[in-house]
C-alpha cells in the first residue's frame, strides 16, 4: 500500500492514530505481520478521521483498563506507585484523568517533564500500544481543543506544545512491527530503532 501524503497536523495525528488501530488488531489476532486487512482498517480509520465521519474513542476504555491495573505504567513495577501526568503540568498537562497514569516513584521521578515518548526512546524503550493510544488521544483532542487540526505540519513543529511533534514521526517507527510490540508493556527497542532522535 503506497505511503499516505499528510500535510497538516491533524492529518499526521490521524495517520499515527491509523498505524495503532493497525497494530492494536494485528496484535488481537495474534499476527506477526501485516496483513491486508490490517492495512484497509488502518486506510479506513485514517480517512474516517480526516473527512470526519470517524471519531476517537472516548477515554472510557482507557480508563477501564487504568483502573484494573496495579502496576507502573512505564516499567511495570507494582512498588511505590503513585500519579503521573502523562503531559507534564509545566507544559499544559491538564489534572483530568486522562492525563493521569500510574508510576513508580522511581519512572515519576526519572521522566519528570519530559516528553513520554522521549523519555521512553531515551532508555531504548517503547510503551505498550495502551499507552500510547492514551497518548494519541490526548495530542489529537488538545490539537481540536486549540483549533491547531489544519496547521501546515512544518509550522506545527514550531508550536508550543505539551507534546513533542517530532516524536510522532521519529519515535513511533516501531509501529511497522507488530511481533515486537505489546498491548501493555513497554518493549526493548531494536539497535536499528534507537537512533531516532
Amino acid at each position: 500500500m503506497g505511503e499516505v501524503t499528510r500535510k497538516t497536523l491533524g492529518e499526521e495525528l490521524a495517520w499515527q492514530y491509523a498505524n495503532l488501530a493497525r497494530v492494536d488488531v494485528a496484535l488481537k489476532q495474534g499476527a506477526k505481520k501485516f496483513t491486508t486487512i490490517h492495512h484497509m482498517v488502518r486506510m479506513r480509520l485514517y480517512k474516517g478521521l480526516v473527512n470526519g465521519t470517524m471519531q476517537m474513542g472516548s477515554f472510557c476504555d482507557d480508563e477501564k483498563y487504568k483502573i484494573g491495573m496495579n502496576i507502573c505504567c512505564y516499567c511495570n513495577s507494582p512498588d511505590h506507585l503513585g500519579v503521573d501526568h502523562l503531559f507534564p503540568r509545566q507544559k499544559l498537562g491538564s489534572d483530568l484523568a486522562e492525563n493521569l497514569v500510574f508510576a513508580c516513584r522511581s519512572c515519576n521521578s526519572s521522566k519528570r517533564d519530559r516528553d513520554m515518548l522521549s523519555w521512553l526512546h531515551a532508555q531504548g524503550k517503547f510503551p505498550g500500544i495502551l499507552l500510547l493510544r492514551r497518548y494519541l488521544k490526548l495530542a489529537y483532542f488538545f490539537c481540536q481543543k486549540h483549533d491547531l487540526m489544519t496547521r501546515p505540519w512544518e509550522e506545527a513543529l514550531t508550536l508550543d506544545l505539551p507534546f513533542d511533534l517530532k516524536n510522532l514521526q521519529i519515535n513511533l517507527a516501531p509501529l511497522s512491527r507488530p511481533e515486537t510490540l505489546s498491548m501493555v508493556h513497554s518493549t526493548r527497542l531494536a539497535p536499528e530503532e534507537q537512533h531516532g532522535e
